[in-house]
């Protein structure tokens, strides 16, 4: 399967407002499915003791939020645009 397209690429490629905002949903969708996955990974990994494994989906943990919250000033952008090609 390839590579899902940056967030602001599919945005640019939304030829309408409504487009985006399904782009915009589906983009959020995905982030809150893998910060839960992610979440829940830390959960079992702690609960066996499993520092090293919990300290590394912390990191993703850290990973996940920091791109998405880079994005989201971006997203917000796009859908506040009304002038869509």
């Amino acid at each position: 399967m390839p590579p899902r397209r940056a967030i602001g690429e599919r945005l640019r490629r939304a030829k309408s407002l409504s487009a985006r905002r399904e782009v915009a949903m589906d983009w959020a969708a995905n982030w809150y499915a893998d910060h839960l996955d992610t979440l829940h990974k830390l959960e079992r990994a702690l609960g066996a003791g499993d520092i090293p494994t919990a300290g590394r989906y912390c990191g993703q943990l850290k990973a996940l939020h920091d791109k998405a919250m880079g994005a989201l000033p971006r997203v917000i952008e796009a859908l506040a645009d009304e002038d869509v090609a």
